[in-house]
């Protein structure tokens, strides 16, 4: 009995939950004292400012996952799904590599000097380097999580972080996720966020892949027509807008260009998505 109450306690998880702006969700992982594994980045000195290079991802896979696991607890709770936006890519997989190499726990960003830390910026203006002309952001963060769904089972079961992830402010999403050297080695990072004048067309989900040519697609906004077209190809005729709505790819395998023209009273805009057509 002894023996099976130590291994439990080595095997533990220690989750702390906690609200958007100035704490967020931690854990203890039971690998975070291993050696970890040599990831390449720029170097600490990339990170003495708020924000700027551009990190390399390092886990496509485990950002998509959590990218498609966020967008399917939205539609299980009647909202639409979010569009993932590059430059909110950039400002979370920035955050988490920062995060990392600095050695340092918090949605602010800070430099480190002779083992000090000091406060370079505030999460706003750090992701404002990146995403412009916003009109909502926020932020979840994680660190200790080995996998996706166990970064998205600490925000789920925190009320702050799930009212970031089901709220209807939002209509774009980026994921970072990092592995290095810092104290609890796995650092994720989600920003959510809105645009002026940005209506984002979002297919299946935000899905990579797809294995059925009839897709759903949700557009972001109001206007009175749309008109759409697969690829290249030609345009349909111009239809009653709708936000929601079923739409057929083209037969072929690969990577399909969904593009919605949308035309109403203050003028028209172009959007687009892009999905791959599994054989």
């Amino acid at each position: 009995m002894n023996r099976l109450f130590l291994l439990l306690l080595l095997i533990v998880l220690v989750v702390i939950a906690c609200p958007t702006a100035n704490v967020a969700t931690r854990v203890l992982n039971q690998a975070a004292n291993l050696e970890a594994p040599q990831i390449p980045v720029t170097g600490q000195q990339a990170f003495d400012g708020c924000g700027g290079p551009i990190i390399q991802s390092i886990d496509p896979d485990f950002e998509q996952a959590v990218v498609e696991q966020t967008n399917q607890v939205r539609m299980q709770n009647g909202l639409p799904p979010l569009k993932r936006a590059d430059n909110l890519d950039e400002s979370a997989r920035y955050h988490a590599a920062d995060m990392s190499v600095t050695d340092y726990f918090n949605h602010n960003t800070f430099n480190r000097e002779d083992d000090k830390l000091t406060q370079v910026c505030n999460t706003w203006n750090r992701i404002e380097f990146y995403y412009k002309n916003w009109v909502a952001l926020a932020e979840n963060i994680a660190a200790g999580q080995n996998s996706p769904s166990m970064a998205m089972d600490g925000w789920m079961n925190s009320p702050d972080h799930r009212h970031n992830i089901l709220s209807d402010s939002y209509w774009e999403i980026g994921v970072g996720f990092y592995q290095g050297k810092g104290e609890y080695r796995y650092y994720w990072d989600q920003n959510f966020g809105r645009r002026d004048g940005v209506y984002p067309l979002v297919l299946d989900g935000e899905k990579a892949q797809t294995q059925s040519s009839k897709v759903p697609v949700h557009i972001y906004g109001k206007c009175n027509e749309m008109r759409l077209r697969n690829d290249q190809g030609a345009w349909s005729s111009w239809l009653p807008f709708q936000s929601s709505f079923d739409w057929t790819l083209p037969a072929s395998s690969g990577s399909h260009t969904v593009t919605a023209e949308l035309r109403g009273s203050s003028g028209h805009t172009i959007t687009s998505d892009i999905i791959e057509l599994a054989p």
